[in-house]
């Protein structure tokens, strides 16, 4: 696995912001060999990239560190993929709001992690066996533009997420029916038979705040 830099004491704050576009631009060179070819830019990407907080910054490159070019998607062992969420969880201060969400997630799934303004700022590497655009594209295009999903799946989403952030939530169950996934983007696109399971609220150690939300699914891939 890849050597996690920024844990680097001699690193200074002037110099991490250079280091994590290279750490993001080295992550979807390592996801060449399976994704299509089209990115979006990197300019526009690193724009991006550089208007974010440092904290956001350094978020987004700690939930790829589980990329190597010597580990395809899958790979890792559930044990493996479980403590890079642990650490991802103890490095930015947030706990479950239910701690028997870890014992419901199975080898099968894929994890995510959600911030407020629906960043996705974690993935475990499993996610990339279902995802064939690289990493740019998944932060700066919402799902949305790069899936398409029944309506009535977005419906549902959109309206579960404010409780996701409510005082007092705990794990929820989706209750969405197994739908297509299709991506827009690619040629020829891949088809995925997706089964949202849970979602749960991920909140500030400190002050048990809800900053953030873990999403539990499992996909398959349709034969095209």
């Amino acid at each position: 696995m890849q050597n996690d830099v920024l844990l680097s004491p001699d690193v200074q704050d002037g110099d991490l912001i250079q280091i994590w576009k290279t750490q993001v631009l080295q992550h979807s060179n390592a996801l060449s060999p399976i994704v299509a070819p089209q990115s979006a830019g990197a300019a526009d990407f690193l724009n991006w990239f550089e208007s974010l907080t440092l904290q956001k910054q350094e978020q987004i490159v700690r939930s790829s560190q589980g990329v190597s070019a010597n580990v395809s998607p899958g790979e890792l062992l559930k044990e493996q993929e479980m403590n890079f969420l642990r650490q991802f969880l103890f490095r930015y201060k947030m706990i479950p709001a239910d701690e028997s969400v870890f014992t419901r997630i199975s080898d099968e799934d894929f994890i995510e992690i959600y911030d407020a303004e629906g960043i996705q700022i974690y993935r475990s590497w499993s996610f990339f066996k279902f995802c064939r655009y690289t990493i740019d594209q998944i932060l700066t295009k919402s799902w949305g533009e790069l899936y398409e999903r029944p309506q009535f799946v977005e419906k549902k989403l959109y309206a579960m997420m404010p409780s996701l952030f409510q005082r007092g939530c705990g794990i929820v169950d989706y209750n969405i029916e197994d739908f297509v996934l299709s991506e827009r983007y690619l040629d020829p696109p891949s088809q995925y038979l997706v089964k949202m399971k849970f979602a749960c609220p991920l909140l500030d150690s400190k002050t048990k705040a809800t900053v953030a939300f873990l999403s539990i699914a499992q996909a398959r891939r349709l034969e095209n």
